[in-house]
């Protein structure tokens, strides 16, 4: 009667490593799916950006755009920046801009470095994942939108019905619905449906 080899150690350690990575890759591949599942919610483009438009400082005239990645910056008229997409569709106004300040549309990060009647400098960058930030004129509303406020505190769409037009929002003071007209207050913020756009201001 034949005797059987005993199985060399390495045999196990390597089966057990090959285990252990394999795993890996299947928690990697899992977690990305589920951040492009949360970017998709949220209306973003879930290719990221090149290396080259990571970070920019991109001067913008008073009436023109500039490309900002994937996205557009306009300057229409005094104190207004405007983000736009590829095909000039608005998505968010940004009013009252100064030096200084930031404001942000999803993945954008838009820093105000100057600002005179004729020109902004406005230093752009990319971070994924990003709620927008900041008080503004949001045109591009759809369910699973966040508008992040001050201290880190969210404001989201819940529900959007353009038809109506009439939205649901939810914030750290709670929840409500509003009709055209109808306020929001997020103290010291007020959000409020004008039309379609929703205009989020600081008292």
């Amino acid at each position: 009667m034949s005797v059987k080899a005993p199985v060399p150690r390495a045999y196990w350690v390597l089966s057990v490593l090959l285990c252990l990575c394999t795993l890996v890759a299947l928690w990697i591949t899992a977690w990305k799916i589920r951040q492009d599942k949360v970017a998709a919610r949220r209306g973003g483009r879930q290719d990221e950006p090149s290396e080259t438009d990571r970070l920019r400082r991109l001067p913008l005239a008073r009436g023109k755009s500039v490309r900002a990645g994937h996205f557009k910056l306009g300057y229409p008229r005094d104190g207004a920046l405007q983000v736009l997409d590829l095909n000039a569709r608005t998505l968010v106004t940004f009013t009252d801009i100064a030096p200084g300040e930031r404001r942000g549309w999803q993945e954008l990060r838009l820093t105000c470095v100057a600002a005179d009647p004729q020109a902004y400098l406005i230093e752009a960058e990319f971070r994924p994942g990003s709620a927008c930030l900041g008080p503004g004129e949001y045109a591009d509303l759809k369910a699973g939108l966040q508008i992040e406020l001050d201290e880190g505190r969210l404001l989201t769409v819940v529900r959007w019905d353009a038809e109506k037009p009439e939205i649901y929002l939810a914030g750290p003071s709670g929840e409500a619905g509003l009709a055209d007209g109808g306020e929001f207050r997020i103290p010291p913020y007020r959000a409020r449906l004008a039309g379609r756009v929703l205009r989020v201001s600081r008292d």
